[in-house]
């Protein structure tokens, strides 16, 4: 932003990612960032360059989701990234939790998944992490 309030372009924007994005989520230190596709189930990974602002793609990215991915959520201590995932059809929602790596940004799904699970997820597309359980990858919603 200049000093005048006005915005100004990053270099390289737009960056592509999916044509049904729905949600963006960034890592607490604001290295990484993460865009969902509804339409492809699969999650965009970037790195941010500290200095412009510029998206960098992961190596890797994207990354699978469970179907109709929208919100993407990273936790207070950026370990873990949580996507939302409605139902395409009326059965459940359900939640694809992820470690995230430290240096690269890329994402590895936790080996046991709610998304690959049954669930009495409400649909209500919210996730909410325990703060005092972070380091398990705990979550609720």
């Amino acid at each position: 932003m200049k000093t005048s309030g006005a915005l100004k372009a990053v270099p390289g924007s737009p960056f592509t990612v999916g044509a049904d994005t729905w949600g963006i989520g960034i890592d607490p230190a604001g290295k990484f960032t993460y865009a969902t596709d509804y339409s492809t189930n699969k999650v965009f990974a970037f790195t941010i360059n500290p200095t412009s602002g510029a998206l960098k793609p992961v190596t890797g990215s994207p990354f699978a989701t469970g179907p109709g991915p929208d919100s993407v959520l990273v936790d207070p201590t950026g370990k873990f990234a949580y996507v939302t995932n409605e139902s395409y059809t009326s059965g459940p929602g359900s939640v694809s939790a992820y470690t995230i790596d430290a240096s690269t940004g890329a994402l590895t799904r936790l080996p046991w998944n709610p998304d690959r699970e049954s669930s009495k997820h409400d649909n209500s597309n919210t996730c909410a992490l325990d703060r005092e359980k972070t380091e398990a990858g705990s979550f609720s919603g």
